[in-house]
């Protein structure tokens, strides 16, 4: 059977990914099932987290070109909102490369032992993605909590009435609130694993 970068293609098998076999234990892999189930909080929450982000990135950069497009000479000033969904983005990317590839290798080859090298780099880069992780959900929280959107060379009345969302004030839209909420749950997975 052929092999590709060390992993033997003949153990590779779909059942590898069932409830029952990801869940099982044998003394060749101990913390198997709470890996698991604590990469899986970390990637999907992230990868909602990230998703969530994006969506508020998008509908802020929309609410900036549709302001400065209609009203000549008006400026929306939202970067900070634009910076933190970024840094949210990329480490959720971050966590679902590192802790999905890690899923993957546990699943279909719990047995295998890994070089030295490459257990101290998937551990060093786990610590960065905790702290990145950690840092996207705090400067989020501070900013969607304290910040809000500034305009100028326009009445805020006037854009209000075209554009009532996303909102001038961070915090009064929901969607920026669940983004907050799915980071803190993420880091906590990324964290635990």
């Amino acid at each position: 059977m052929p092999v590709v970068l060390g992993f033997e293609l003949n153990e590779m098998r779909f059942s590898a990914f069932s409830f029952k076999s990801l869940m099982s234990t044998t003394p060749y892999y101990p913390w198997r099932r709470s890996r698991v189930i604590w990469y899986q909080i970390g990637m999907l929450i992230g990868l909602s987290a990230e998703c969530t982000a994006t969506y508020s990135l998008a509908k802020y950069q929309d609410l900036q070109d549709h302001i400065e497009g209609w009203f000549p000479g008006a400026h929306l000033y939202n970067n900070d909102i634009v910076d933190m969904s970024i840094v949210t983005i990329v480490f959720g990317v971050l966590t679902a490369f590192l802790f999905g590839a890690d899923f993957f290798f546990l699943a279909l080859f719990p047995k295998r032992l890994y070089p030295h090298w490459y257990d101290v780099f998937r551990c060093s880069f786990a610590v960065v993605i905790c702290a990145g992780m950690f840092a996207a959900a705090l400067g989020s929280t501070i900013v969607v909590a304290a910040h809000n959107a500034k305009l100028s060379g326009v009445s805020m009345d006037d854009v209000l009435k075209i554009y009532p969302h996303p909102t001038m004030n961070y915090v009064d839209w929901g969607v920026n609130i669940a983004w907050i909420v799915q980071s803190w749950i993420a880091w906590a997975g990324v964290s635990v694993s």
